[in-house]
């Protein structure tokens, strides 16, 4: 760490034997701990820097319950799905919501509100993305319209690809009792 605490003494006191036993030994790892915890709660502070242990308090404030197979960047995604919850519930609303949810230009709106309809096309690679998606979209959807909800995941496969197909054959056996006289 870059905080020395020896190098807070004055100079002629940097040398002998017992501030150094003092401050190096002792002393440091704990200041170094408390320069760490520190830092950890300044990040803790912002969705986008925070660590698990933030992660969780963000989530317990919701009232979120994360699944297991979880990452922490999908925490972090649906705290602030949920967190930016303006009350207006217009089209650019839905389209500052979607960029939260999506990021910019990762998704297209297709209305068509004649027909009461709407297709969303977003891409969302992270666990949980959909089912934040379809969540926020019941809270700010009116119920009359039907929407349509399609992930395109595009991935680049590196490796061979094997098709394989199998064909099977039904026969059906009808076994009926009959009356003995």
């Amino acid at each position: 760490m870059d905080r020395e605490l020896i190098e807070y003494i004055p100079q002629i006191l940097q040398n002998t034997e017992e501030y150094k036993a003092i401050l190096n030994d002792g002393e440091q790892e704990q200041v170094n701990i408390l320069w760490q915890e520190i830092t950890n709660t300044l990040n803790n502070q912002f969705v986008q820097s925070a660590n698990e242990a933030g992660i969780s308090r963000y989530e317990k404030m919701l009232n979120i319950v994360p699944n297991t197979y979880d990452t922490l960047d999908a925490r972090k995604s649906r705290i602030l799905t949920r967190w930016y919850d303006p009350i207006a519930y217009t089209m650019e609303t839905l389209k500052d919501k979607l960029t939260a949810l999506c990021g910019e230009g990762n998704y297209s709106i297709n209305a068509d509100f004649t027909n009461y309809s709407m297709t969303i096309t977003a891409s969302l690679p992270l666990s949980g993305q959909v089912r934040e998606l379809e969540k926020m979209l019941m809270e700010l959807i009116p119920a009359n319209i039907v929407v349509t909800i399609v992930n395109n995941l595009v991935r680049d496969v590196q490796n061979d690809m094997y098709q394989g197909t199998v064909i099977t054959e039904n026969k059906i056996y009808t076994i009926e009792q009959e009356e003995v006289e």
